[in-house]
């Protein structure tokens, strides 16, 4: 849920660049980014923190998680599968019972 607002991403992404694991779920031009260390296995981490990040992204640029939440429920390194938990504040936007079940 952003602002309020149903969002499903129709297309999602997960991508290791470096040590962190990258995912990206985008619909009609909007993002959310969410970072975290790619050697994680399971953490609850409140966020901003180093190594873990949110962003959303829409016609008006970036904006950078200032505080929330970031749930590793599950992370197989070996099967490259993980399922996280988001929500988090950005300056001026809300993202909610974010979701991420994802193969990469």
């Amino acid at each position: 849920v952003v602002d309020e607002s149903d969002y499903e991403a129709l297309t999602v992404s997960a991508d290791v660049i470096g040590n962190s694991l990258i995912i990206t779920g985008a619909v009609e031009g909007n993002s959310i980014k969410i970072e975290v260390p790619a050697s994680i296995s399971s953490i609850n981490q409140p966020i901003p923190a180093e190594g873990f990040g949110a962003h959303y992204i829409d016609v008006n640029g970036e904006e950078e998680a200032l505080s929330g939440f970031i749930t590793v429920n599950f992370h197989n390194t070996d099967t490259n599968r993980i399922l996280i938990f988001f929500k988090f504040e950005t300056e001026t936007h809300s993202i909610t019972q974010g979701i991420a079940d994802i193969d990469y």
